[in-house]
């Protein structure tokens, strides 16, 4: 039974920093270098895989974990103070250049 609570803080851990990591993109499509879609797409995906992947395991509350971990994640990297200091300190958060038209 400990082993099962270890691996499911565990999981919420990755999944919170994954949502953080999604957070801090961008929030629309037309500011998003094509990397950055492409690494939001296949994170996106792999969380998918799992998720679909544990319920047909029947693992619940593993299944919430990952909902609730990347929601929360997902917000945390909303929050305007923090998504300025990641795209301050790592070019790979910023948008991109927006064209005059």
């Amino acid at each position: 039974m400990n082993t099962q609570i270890v691996i499911d803080i565990l999981l919420g851990l990755v999944c919170l920093a994954g949502g953080i990591f999604l957070g801090f993109f961008p929030g629309r499509r037309e500011e998003m270098t094509s990397w950055q879609e492409r690494v939001s797409s296949a994170v996106g995906f792999v969380y998918a895989v799992v998720f679909v992947v544990l319920m047909v395991m029947n693992k619940t509350v593993e299944t919430w974990v990952i909902v609730i971990a990347l929601f929360c994640g997902f917000l945390i990297g909303k929050i305007p103070p923090f998504s300025r200091w990641a795209r301050a300190k790592w070019d790979m958060f910023r948008p991109r250049p927006v064209k005059k038209r």
